[in-house]
């Protein structure tokens, strides 16, 4: 990999891909970072994403925010909002806060320190939403400069000591980083720290003994730089140090000792971690793309950022007065302004021209940032009746990215028109015809009809009024940071082509990787468990088709396609499948013929039972029952004596399946009859109960007669009488 100059002057990445060499912008390669990234948050939320908020540093400028939407929209990501790091920091961080005052607001600094520079920003909490007050920044303090302080410290040590220099060799130099930034991390918690990196350069070892102190006066430099841009957030957010409520402070740096008193001499307050470090940027960007997408519904809380870099405006004037320069430049937003913004610019022009949108000259721009933001061709318009100069106004604002626009322009004309307007009349002064109309229809009121007049003819006068007429007039960026339309799709049209290139690659890994675990997974099978169903000499050609396909793999096939491993799978498998199939009937052939001895055991016992609750089961019903039983234990007793008589490498004739398949037909063909309901008994008749309760009540008939009611049977004849001396 080598860095190169690419489009416009920017960075660009030379790499060898496909056997060639090519060269990708930074937005191509930012865009295969988030691709990767959208992959494994749709994984993890098992759906698609379409949206994004995307974050970049305070200081980023015009190029290296375009670069950034650029990148999301190759990506598949619908970018909604370019968001400082910062601000989106204090998002995550204020929107959960329930402590904020009702009517007021709470002012928080937070403060990035992490491995390249640091960032700060003031920002003012309240329950609607943050604005944040001031950005300040210093990319040159950050912990890859205090570890350079101690690297040069060591490094000028080991060369008194052996006369080499690390620094001519990139595996010692970087090997002593490595352990540099270990030797830091133990110095945030104790007073010294060894550091120790055994045959560092031509078998020579590094042994010292650092002490906080000597690392603190060694970084005396980058710690002052990070506490000036502390000061400098203060100072411009018109701040003191009482107004600050809270000190949040991220990044890996902030744990610096030194650096937590230079936080103590700014804000004079201790600082606080309860922001996480390494999800703080994320979970604010996430929140904020949740708010401006229509897909979710979340509180309402409002987000104002700062403009790091004061914008202005340059055009020419195409007719100088004295004393006036021929090019104007214009600062229209100052550094600090909150947006998103716009203004509008009023010029009077004859022909088409040009507006320039740069930085200001008070701009903190980094080395080799250009000043240059856009440039916008303006017309063609037409000029007023009777004019030289066309009035236009033009709308410049920073959207919701932080980018500078030329947004609209639209011409001004005023025309002088007059129209008759009616006359309007004094209310008292009522004419005689207006009196006599009103009597009349009171009159035909009473009578019961209508009155109807002729109204008089209202009288006209003239105005004259000034109307201003607006008229959309073009505007097209003719030189502007990011893609143009064409280069974009063209940069989707190659990410696609590449991600269809990496998608066949893996594939074809994988069939590799299953072709190479099949080999080896199969060759130990055959030697243990499957070596009884496979006949021994079919066993020893199978092993030996399995070690040539191994040789091929490794040899001729290390690098083929997708269709030749699989091919070469399915014809081992063609071989190994109905081995390991018979191995695997013959481990749960006996599982399945005990399930179905049990429905059967089951279902008989139920036919022949005598509980209440098979009571109603007629004879035939449970004959039917206890038939399929038997019949089913018949035909599984005799599949299983014929499997039994034969041998496992020989193909089975009572399968798993078939026995399930009978299981089923049992348990379909039993199941319903045995559960079903027992018929309802209907309650007795309000009727029948009263006869009943009647004959209950009623006298029993003992000499023939019951209740009344007579009888035809004869009466029984009386005992004859004997009579005895």
């Amino acid at each position: 990999m080598q860095v190169v100059e690419g489009p416009k002057g920017l960075c660009a990445v030379q790499v060898e891909y496909k056997g060639e060499a090519q060269v990708f912008p930074m937005e191509k390669v930012a865009a295969m970072m988030l691709i990767d990234q959208k992959r494994i948050a749709e994984a993890d939320q098992g759906s698609s994403i379409t949206d994004s908020v995307v974050t970049c540093p305070v200081y980023a400028t015009e190029a290296e925010r375009a670069a950034m939407l650029d990148a999301a929209r190759i990506a598949g990501l619908n970018p909604l909002r370019v968001l400082n790091e910062t601000t989106a920091t204090a998002l995550g961080y204020g929107i959960y806060k329930t402590d904020l005052p009702a009517d007021g607001s709470v002012n928080v600094a937070i403060v990035d320190y992490g491995e390249v520079g640091i960032q700060v920003s003031i920002v003012s909490l309240a329950k609607a939403g943050l604005k944040v007050l001031s950005h300040a920044w210093d990319t040159s303090c950050g912990g890859l400069a205090l570890d350079t302080a101690l690297f040069e410290h060591v490094r000028a040590e080991f060369k008194s000591k052996t006369g080499l220099d690390l620094r001519e060799n990139i595996r010692s130099t970087l090997r002593a980083y490595i352990m540099i930034e270990k030797c830091k991390k133990i110095l945030s918690a104790n007073p010294n720290a060894p550091l120790s990196v055994e045959c560092v350069m031509d078998d020579r070892d590094i042994n010292m003994l650092i002490q906080r102190d000597t690392f603190e006066e060694l970084c005396r430099a980058p710690l002052a730089g990070a506490e000036s841009a502390m000061r400098r957030a203060l100072e411009q957010s018109g701040l003191s140090q009482g107004d600050i409520a809270a000190v949040e402070c991220v990044g890996g740096s902030s744990r610096v000792p030194a650096f937590i008193g230079s936080v103590r001499a700014v804000f004079d307050k201790d600082p606080s971690r309860t922001i996480h470090t390494k999800e703080g940027v994320s979970r604010g960007a996430a929140l904020q793309c949740a708010m401006l997408s229509p897909i979710f519904r979340v509180r309402d809380f409002s987000v104002q950022d700062a403009l790091p870099y004061p914008v202005a405006v340059e055009y020419e004037n195409p007719e100088p007065k004295e004393g006036q320069a021929p090019v104007t430049v214009q600062t229209l937003f100052k550094k600090g302004a909150t947006y998103p913004t716009a203004v509008k610019l009023t010029l009077n022009r004859k022909a088409p021209f040009s507006i320039k949108l740069r930085y200001a000259d008070d701009a903190e721009l980094l080395p080799g940032q250009a000043r240059e933001i856009a440039e916008y061709q303006v017309g063609p318009f037409s000029l007023p009746a009777g004019g030289d100069k066309a009035k236009l106004k033009v709308q410049i604002g920073i959207d919701i990215h932080g980018r500078a626009v030329v947004e609209s322009c639209m011409s001004e004309e005023q025309e002088v028109v007059v129209e008759k307007v009616p006359k309007a009349k004094a209310p008292e002064e009522k004419k005689e015809a207006d009196v006599a109309m009103e009597e009349g229809a009171e009159a035909k009121a009473e009578e019961g009809g209508e009155a109807k007049a002729e109204a008089a003819e209202p009288e006209f006068e003239e105005v004259t009024k000034t109307v201003v007429k607006r008229n959309s007039v073009p505007v097209a960026a003719t030189a502007s940071w990011g893609l143009s339309d064409a280069d974009l799709t063209k940069a989707k049209e190659h990410e696609f082509d590449m991600a269809l290139v990496d998608k066949l690659q893996e594939e074809t890994n994988n069939a590799k990787n299953d072709l190479e675990a099949y080999i080896l997974s199969m060759r130990s099978k055959l030697y243990d468990q499957l070596s009884g169903f496979v006949e021994e000499a079919a066993n020893e050609a199978f092993r030996a088709e399995l070690t040539a396909a191994e040789d091929w793999l490794y040899d001729e096939g290390e690098d083929t396609t997708k269709g030749v491993y699989a091919e070469k799978l399915s014809a081992l498998r063609a071989k190994g499948d109905p081995i390991q199939r018979r191995h695997d009937e013959f481990q749960g052939r006996p599982a399945a013929a005990a399930a179905l001895d049990a429905v059967c055991a089951k279902y008989a016992e139920l036919a022949a039972s005598t509980a209440p609750e098979y009571a109603h089961i007629s004879e035939d019903d449970r004959a039917k029952v206890k038939g399929e039983c038997d019949a089913a234990s018949a035909w599984l007793n005799e599949k299983r004596g014929y499997q039994d008589a034969m041998g496992k490498h020989e193909e089975p004739i009572l399968t798993v399946a078939e026995i399930a398949r009978k299981a089923e037909t049992v348990e379909r063909v039993c199941g319903p009859i045995m559960s079903q309901p027992a018929p309802k008994v209907e309650p007795p008749k309000k009727e029948d109960e009263e006869k009943m309760e009647d004959a209950e009540e009623g006298e029993h008939p003992e000499d023939g007669e019951a209740n009344g009611m007579e009888t035809d049977e004869p009466a029984a004849p009386e005992a004859p009488t004997m009579e005895t001396d």
